[in-house]
């Protein structure tokens, strides 16, 4: 079946993983009041769910922020570091071309490379080789400092400090077995070919060894990893290296700092440590890096400029994310790039379902294409980190190194893989719809980083289908993903703008579930930070008389007085709720309060609520009780005279009163609160005598509490 680009008419998944879920049993029509009180009175919302998606989305609000930039040239051809260091790009090649078939390689190169080298894992088994042998091949992937082990190598056999190093052709040495060298005690390079390795055999090795011997000269070949006919071979073992590893990239800047007579080697390990070099380095593990690295470290420091300066100038993950695709082709690798991205921070097992579920939609993916993603972590990927998590038996977590990377890939393969982007699109909303809320939470946080790089493109192909979704895991993770939107200083004005639009007066059943939709943008942690505006998007939804969207305005209050906007919100309530009339706006806005009255704070951030009595679980209007006693005693006399919300109220009361049966500094907070109401006025004291006998007296049941604030109302002022 085909898809649309918003991901339309995709037949489910099976397998359990981004499964689509069941359709709703929504007729369209509005929810009653009745069902819509008895729903929020019931079971109410998932509160680990939710705990578990407000902290995943404020955790990338925070890194966003921290970073200071939102914005990445991803698309640069090259990028400067000041004067004459470049990385990436077409610069200018460090190998000289002759048309010789024997060229001299220059003394001042042969130091260039060698002066600060770093051994790295399988050079000395090459060494023992070059000895025995008098010549070796290191065949081994490009970029990983070949040619420079090469180099140290035949300067070492030769034992002097300035050898006579030539380089040689390779399709006129490799297979000659009358090849003769041309210079005695010399040393002789053949560079990388991609006719080397069908040149090899072992009587050609045999024959060259030999006169090696004679001559007193040393040969070094270097060639791509071996064929599988090669690997098979038994002599190779004899001639060829296959497990020359690059050397580690922090030793080499430290070992080229060092050479300058700048820096003492254990100060400045201890200094690049503490500015963050480690994982910018260890993301980038190839040896060319770590020479310019340095480089621009030495000409930074020369100038007096600051150290931590130059590590955050090379901290640009555009350039490496361009440098890893360029040379990362294969269908496997970019699904699971991109799974990461998408769901950076979740368990090995959950990515890896996301990354194979990818895979198998690629176009043009082939068949019998091995999925080892575990296997090649370490090869394939040095910018991701497996990490392991708190506790015995934690899941093992996946992340890249560098926290700035997610968005740079994101938007790399979104922008440059035009083919993919239907699947893709298709892929994110089942993530979106998943059954685990973590899956959901950073699938929408993906969804909002992808948005916020076109957003009327976004708006049309899938923010507003997904917003009018009748899946409610759907509207959360656009809700989540409009937030991330949002948080972009550029956007801000933009979206707040459209939640005002979405939540004004829906029509039918699109636009209400649109309107629901902006009210969980409004209590998401973005719209946390704007009180105000969010309090004027959850009362637009109140105005309305449909009560789809109660949970939605109940949650939004209930997450701004977590989040500290207690007076803001006391005095928005205060003011819906004004008229005690019988209209939709008192009646929610009612609703919200007795709602927050009797439900606890966000267990996510426990340590957010502004609380005199600090318990675990206590309502954040109880633990804030004394900071407000005479809006909340006008808002508990409220609800306790309306007939709708009275139910409610009450119920909040009574577990107030459990509350302080237990614990006598919260028995004072909610004993002074009910003293407050009922010195309101005299039906408002008419009203609370009763109930209070009620729940006094309560067979199996009674509050000792209860009866103490009884009696002190009972006694004549």
């Amino acid at each position: 079946m085909e898809t649309t680009e918003s991901g339309e008419n995709l037949p489910p998944d099976t397998g359990g993983y981004g499964e689509a879920p069941e359709a709703e049993n929504d007729s369209g029509q509005p929810r009653t009041k009745e069902d819509a009180l008895r729903a929020l009175k019931g079971e109410g919302p998932d509160w680990e769910d939710s705990d578990r998606s407000q902290a995943i989305i404020n955790e990338w609000i925070g890194r966003s922020r921290g970073h200071g930039d939102t914005t990445i040239n991803y698309f640069a051809a090259e990028v400067h570091a000041g004067r004459d260091f470049i990385i990436g790009g077409a610069g200018e090649s460090r190998k000289r071309s002759s048309g010789a078939t024997l060229v001299a390689i220059d003394v001042a190169e042969i130091a260039e490379y060698t002066v600060a080298f770093v051994e790295p894992a399988g050079f000395r088994r090459a060494m023992r080789v070059l000895h025995q042998k008098r010549v070796v091949t290191l065949a081994t992937s490009e970029g990983l400092g070949q040619r420079t082990a090469a180099l140290e190598l035949l300067r070492r056999a030769l034992g002097v400090d300035e050898p006579a190093l030539y380089k040689l052709d390779a399709l006129e040495v490799l297979g000659d077995r009358t090849w003769v060298p041309p210079y005695d005690a010399a040393g002789y390079l053949v560079p990388r070919d991609d006719a080397s390795l069908r040149l090899l055999s072992e009587t050609w090795f045999d024959a060259v060894s030999k006169r090696l011997e004679t001559a007193g000269a040393y040969l070094v070949v270097l060639t791509e990893p071996l064929s599988h006919e090669l690997a098979q071979a038994t002599w190779r073992t004899d001639f060829v290296v296959e497990n020359l590893a690059a050397p580690y990239s922090f030793d080499v800047v430290t070992e080229r700092l060092c050479r300058t007579g700048l820096f003492e080697r254990e100060v400045i390990k201890r200094q690049l440590t503490e500015a963050g070099a480690r994982p910018l380095l260890d993301a980038r593990p190839k040896p060319q890096f770590a020479v310019d690295f340095a480089a621009e470290v030495i000409r930074v420091v020369s100038d007096g400029g600051d150290l931590r300066d130059a590590v955050a100038r090379l901290d640009r993950p555009g350039e490496l994310v361009r440098e890893w695709f360029s040379e990362h082709k294969r269908h496997d690798q970019l699904a699971f790039v991109f799974a990461v991205a998408v769901l950076e921070g979740s368990s090995y097992l959950t990515l890896s379902d996301a990354a194979a579920q990818l895979f198998t939609r690629l176009p043009d993916a082939p068949d019998e294409e091995p999925m080892h993603f575990r296997g090649t972590l370490r090869k394939d990927h040095p910018w991701i980190e497996l990490e392991a998590g708190d506790g015995l038996g934690a899941a093992e977590l996946v992340k890249f190194r560098n926290p700035r990377l997610q968005p740079v890939v994101l938007t790399h393969i979104w922008y440059e893989y035009d083919m993919y982007r239907p699947v893709l699109l298709a892929w994110l909303k089942n993530l979106c719809g998943h059954q685990d809320v973590e899956v959901r939470a950073r699938a929408g946080t993906a969804v909002g980083i992808i948005a916020s790089g076109d957003l009327q493109h976004a708006m049309h192909r899938y923010l507003r289908p997904w917003a009018r979704s009748k899946t409610a895991q759907l509207r959360q993770s656009i809700a989540l993903a409009l937030s991330v939107v949002g948080a972009l200083s550029e956007h801000t004005d933009a979206i707040w703008t459209l939640l005002q639009d979405w939540a004004e007066a829906p029509e039918n059943v699109y636009e209400r579930r649109m309107a629901s939709t902006a009210g969980l943008v409004a209590g998401s942690p973005w719209g946390l930070d704007d009180p105000s505006r969010a309090l004027g998007v959850l009362q637009r939804l109140a105005e309305d008389d449909d009560w789809d969207s109660l949970e939605v305005i109940a949650v939004g209050i209930l997450h701004l007085l977590d989040d500290g906007s207690f007076t803001e919100v006391l005095g928005a309530l205060l003011a819906w709720t004004a008229r005690q009339d019988e209209s939709a706006l008192v009646e929610k806005g009612l609703v919200a309060f007795t709602f927050a009255a009797r439900n606890p704070a966000s267990r996510a951030e426990p340590e957010k609520t502004v609380v005199p009595v600090r318990r675990p679980g206590l309502p954040t209007l109880l633990a804030n009780a004394v900071n407000a006693p005479r809006e909340l005693a006008e808002l508990w006399a409220r609800a306790l005279a309306n007939a709708q919300v009275r139910p409610m109220a009450l119920d909040a009361l009574r577990e107030w009163l459990r509350l302080a049966d237990r614990d006598p500094s919260v028995f004072r907070a909610v004993r002074n609160q009910i003293l407050t109401v009922a010195g309101l006025s005299d039906l408002d004291c008419e009203r609370l005598e009763y109930h209070l006998e009620q729940w006094a007296d309560s067979e199996g049941d009674p509050s000792t509490s209860a009866f103490e604030i009884l009696r002190e109302l009972s006694v004549p002022a």
